[in-house]
C-alpha cells in the first residue's frame, strides 16, 4: 500500500511541475494583462490554452566526487571520500515563446542510475580503513530559467528527485548507525543547484553541487508532511514566475536560482539531524557532491 501511495506522490509531482513550466509559455497577450495575474486566472489561462513546448529526449553523464557527513553524536573523523559515476535518461522541455527575447525556460523529468565507491584508489585510504560502495537509482524533475544569445545559452538549475540506495560497507569498526545501512536498500532525497552551458546544437556542458539525505529508517506519514512542506516552499514561485519576470526582469532567472537552492540547502542540512523536519525523527545520512557533466539531446 505505501508504494502504490508513493508511486501517486511521484506521478502528481511531476505533473505540477509540468504545469508550473508550461504557465511561462503562454502567449503575451494572455498571461500579463493587469487582470490575469492571480493564481485562478494563470490555471485557467493555462488549462485553455495550446502546449507550446518541444520536447526533446537526452542522456546524460557525469562523474565526481563526494563525502559522506554524519550527525554531531555519530560523527567520525576522515569519513571515505568516493568517486561517483551517473547516466540520466529523460526529456528535456524548452520553453518556444519567451516573453523576454533572451530568458528561455527550461525543465526535465529524468530516471538515473549511479555507482559511488572509494575501493578501487582513486582517493587515499582512510584512517577507518572503511570501505564505501554504493548503488543508487531514482527518478527526479531538474527545472530553472537560463539566458540565451544568438551564441550560447546558459541555464541556472534546481534538480529534486528521489533515490533508493544499497550500501556496502566493508572493512569497518562496529557501529549501529552503519549497521542500519550496510547491505540493505534505503529511500531518500537529493537536490542539486546547477549550471549548464549549451556550446553546441546537441551538447551542454554542467556544473552541479547535489546534497542528499538517506533515511536510516522509512516512516511514511512523517516523510509525506515533510515532502508536503518542501514541495510548498518549492514550488510556489514556479506558479508565479510569469508575474515575477514581468515585474523583475533580466535578474529574475538569477534570483530564483539562488532561491530555491538556498532553501533546498538549509533543509537538506537540517534534515542530517532530523531527517523529516520539521516532525520529531532520527538522523539521516547526509551526501555532498561535486560533479561535472555532459548532456546530449536529441
Amino acid at each position: 500500500m505505501k508504494k502504490i501511495i508513493i508511486l501517486i506522490i511521484i506521478i502528481s509531482n511531476f505533473s505540477s511541475e509540468v504545469i508550473c513550466q508550461n504557465i511561462l509559455s503562454l502567449e503575451d497577450d494572455n498571461i500579463f494583462e493587469e487582470d490575469k495575474t492571480s493564481i485562478s486566472e494563470l490555471f485557467h489561462t493555462f488549462l485553455t490554452s495550446q502546449e507550446l513546448l518541444i520536447t526533446k529526449p537526452f542522456i546524460n553523464f557525469s562523474t565526481g566526487f563526494s563525502d559522506s557527513f554524519l550527525p554531531a553524536k555519530l560523527h567520525m573523523d576522515n569519513m571515505p571520500r568516493t568517486n561517483n559515476f551517473t547516466f540520466e535518461y529523460g526529456f528535456l522541455l524548452l520553453d518556444t515563446n519567451s516573453i523576454f527575447p533572451q530568458i528561455i525556460d527550461y525543465s526535465s523529468q529524468f530516471a538515473y542510475i549511479e555507482s559511488n565507491t572509494n575501493k578501487y584508489g582513486f582517493f587515499k585510504r582512510n584512517k577507518l580503513d572503511l570501505y564505501d560502495n554504493q548503488f543508487n537509482f531514482g527518478v527526479g524533475l531538474r527545472s530553472g530559467l537560463g539566458y540565451q544569445t544568438d551564441a550560447y545559452e546558459l541555464y541556472l538549475l534546481h534538480t529534486s528527485s528521489f533515490l533508493w540506495g544499497y550500501f556496502d560497507y566493508d572493512v569497518y569498526e562496529a557501529s549501529s548507525f552503519f549497521n542500519a545501512f550496510d547491505n540493505r536498500y534505503k529511500f531518500g532525497w537529493r537536490g542539486s543547484a546547477g549550471l549548464e552551458f549549451r556550446f553546441t546544437k546537441h551538447l551542454l556542458l554542467g556544473f552541479s553541487y547535489e546534497h542528499s539525505n538517506i533515511y536510516s529508517g522509512f516512516e511514511f506519514l512523517p516523510w509525506a508532511g515533510s515532502w508536503l512542506v518542501d514541495n510548498i516552499l518549492q514550488r510556489w514561485i514556479d506558479l508565479l514566475d510569469p508575474v515575477f519576470i514581468k515585474e523583475i526582469g533580466y535578474s529574475y532567472p538569477l534570483l530564483k536560482f539562488l532561491y530555491k537552492n538556498t532553501v533546498s540547502i538549509v533543509m537538506s542540512e537540517i534534515r542530517n539531524i532530523k531527517q523529516y523536519y520539521p516532525f520529531n525523527s532520527d538522523y539521516s545520512l547526509l551526501h555532498r557532491k561535486l560533479s561535472l557533466n555532459l548532456k546530449l539531446f536529441f
